[in-house]
Formats: structure tokens, sequence, C-alpha cells
């Protein structure tokens, strides 16, 4: 998340797990001798030992009676740009040593270190988990605490399938997750980092009704999120149910009405009962799909293309594809973030009369 939003500033992004820092010079730097020396005009600088030679070469003196002092070679992660704007992360901030928390402290408060100080235009920012006796952490005292912003990050499930659909999960998968949200409530070990390697370790399989196919998935089921999870049997539910071959997004967008709509029908409806809870999950990916196109500046020939299908499905009176509350969700979501694009979607007499019915 974090690296997303220096790619989204321009920022150069700098991460360093403190965790595996072993010694302080990972911080500190390289402990360096330096002497002083003189150029042609009488200028002092202080050379590190190494460069000497260097400098004798170019002209200047050394001065024999100065007493040379200790520097320190600035550790190369250390970003040095005043003119950049950086976001250094320090990444499981209380899984770190003792000695590393202590020694930061001033770099929180301060920006800088005994050897070196941030540039100006850099956020440092901290990440640990939760301190509620389930993790292996140390507990900040106050001194720690009060040097920080704290903030509470809790997992919303909509906005973590829809940086699956962002970065081209199976559609089966995303599905799965918007289906079964209470999934990630169960357990520590359910989560969005064991589900995208889940996601990740089926992105080959094709075909989810064979029975290989569903063993397959119990199996990497319970290596990523625990031998006593129930996954596999809920995906295996979640096939029974034929949810693995809801239509896609894309289809709902660019396919022939006339044939989109019977999909539709056969998805949201079973023995002619309205299922909100597919149509709940058909349209977040349709939102997911739509403004993944947006972001991707489409062409207006496309643009125009999803509005007026928008606009079908919206007004589509013979049975319910969308509720009204679906219908205000997905045009408040859209037209919150692009609000130009979706001018004449929002100006319809028709489809605002309908959400206000």
């Amino acid at each position: 998340m974090l690296k997303e939003i220096a790619e989204e500033r321009g920022a150069k992004y700098v991460r360093i797990e403190l965790g595996s820092l072993e010694e302080i010079g990972d911080l500190l730097g390289v402990p360096v001798k330096e002497f002083i020396m003189y150029d042609h005009d009488g200028n002092e600088q202080w050379v590190t030992e190494k460069l000497i030679e260097e400098y004798l070469a170019l002209g200047y003196k050394l001065c024999s009676d100065c007493a040379p002092r200790m520097g320190y070679a600035i550790p190369s992660w250390v970003p040095k740009d005043d003119d950049q704007e950086v976001v250094l992360v320090l990444d499981d901030y209380s899984r770190a040593s003792g000695l590393f928390m202590q020694a930061i402290m001033s770099l929180i408060q301060f920006g800088e270190y005994i050897s070196w100080k941030l540039p100006k235009k850099t956020h440092l920012l901290l990440t640990s988990n939760e301190d509620n006796g389930s993790m292996s952490v140390t507990t900040l005292d106050s001194a720690q605490q009060t040097r920080l912003i704290n903030f509470h990050l809790e997992f919303n499930n909509e906005q973590y399938c829809a940086w699956l659909d962002k970065n081209n999960a199976p559609d089966v998968l995303v599905n799965f997750a918007l289906l079964h949200g209470e999934i990630f409530e169960q357990c520590d070990t359910i989560n969005a980092r064991t589900y995208t390697m889940f996601a990740n370790a089926l992105n080959s399989i094709t075909n989810f009704n064979s029975l290989e196919a569903l063993d397959t998935v119990d199996l990497i089921a319970r290596g990523c999120f625990g031998k006593d999870t129930n996954i596999g049997a809920l995906f295996v539910t979640f096939v029974d149910g034929k949810l693995n071959k809801l239509i896609t997004p894309k289809r709902m967008i660019s396919g022939v009405w006339k044939e989109v709509l019977p999909e539709l029908k056969d998805c949201l409806y079973t023995d002619d009962e309205y299922r909100a809870d597919i149509a709940s999950v058909l349209t977040i990916r349709l939102i997911n799909y739509v403004e993944n196109r947006f972001a991707s500046n489409c062409e207006k020939k496309e643009s125009d293309q999803i509005i007026n299908r928008l606009t079908e499905l919206c007004l589509f009176k013979e049975y319910t594809l969308l509720t009204e509350d679906l219908m205000w969700k997905m045009l408040r979501d859209l037209n919150t973030n692009y609000r130009s694009k979706c001018t004449k979607l929002m100006t319809n007499p028709e489809i605002t009369l309908r959400i206000k019915s």
C-alpha cells in the first residue's frame, strides 16, 4: 500500500526491514578515519584516509599537526537528494531488536541520526503488527509511542478485491472472496497476504469442475491457511452452485446486449428467486472493471460504450437486474472518481427517478 502511494506521488520508495539488521553499523554507517586537508585557497576540508593520495595529486595539502577524527560512510539506503520526495518505510518496526528500536528514536522525532540526516522531503513511515498477544512483537513504551502518529488499519474486503481486479487475479477467486468475505474473520492465517498467495497458486487452473482440480484447491488451501480451515470445502460448494461461472464484468460491458441479458438472468436467479448476494458481487466487479478502464485512459469510443451499457443495466425493467441500492452504489462510486466521464449517466432523468423511487 505504501509503495503504491509513493508511486502515485512520484516519490522515491525506500523500504528497510529493521528486523533484518544485525549490527548498529547497518544504521550508523561504516566508521572511516578523516583528516584535514587544505585546497589552493587555504579552505579546510575533511577527507577520508583512502582519498588522501588523490587529493594530494590535485594540489591539496595535508595538515600534519591536526588530529584526525572518526567519520562514517553513510549507509547506501539512506536517501540523500534534498529536492526529491521520499517515502522511507521502516518495516516491522516492533519486530526489530531492542537496540535498533532505541537507536531510531532520534530518527523518528528529529529526522536525523548520529552520522546523517534525512532530506527535508522525506516521509518516515513505520509499520508493525498489532500488539494483541498473537504476534511476536515488542510492546512500545510511552517514550516510543509519543513520538509517533499511530493509525490502526482495518481490512476492507471490497477494497482488497478491487486490488485483486486491478492485478488481474482470476475472476473465480475474486468472486469467491466477495461472496465469502467472512473467511477473513475466521483466524489470523486467512488474510490478504495468504489469500493472494492462494490465488496465485491456483492461477494456472482453467477448469475448476474436475475432482482433480478441487482436490488441488483443497490441498493448496490447507497449505496457505492451515490444515483446520474450511476454505476447500467452501470452494467445492461454490463450484457446485456454478458460481465459478458467473458472467465476467468485461462480458457485461462489451457483450451483445441480447446475449448478455439471459446470461445475467441465469446468474441472478435461482428457481425464479432473485439472488441479492450474487447481484452485489457482480455490481462490485462491474465497478472495479469500469474504474480500471477509466483509469487506463481508454478511448472515447470505449468510454461511451461503457456509459451506454451501464444505462441499459439501470433502465432495464422486465425483471430486476440491479436493485436501487446497488445502482446507487455504482453511480456514487463511479461519479466520485470519474465525474467527467459519468455526466451523461448521472443526468439521465429516468435513472434519477428510479433511484429516488
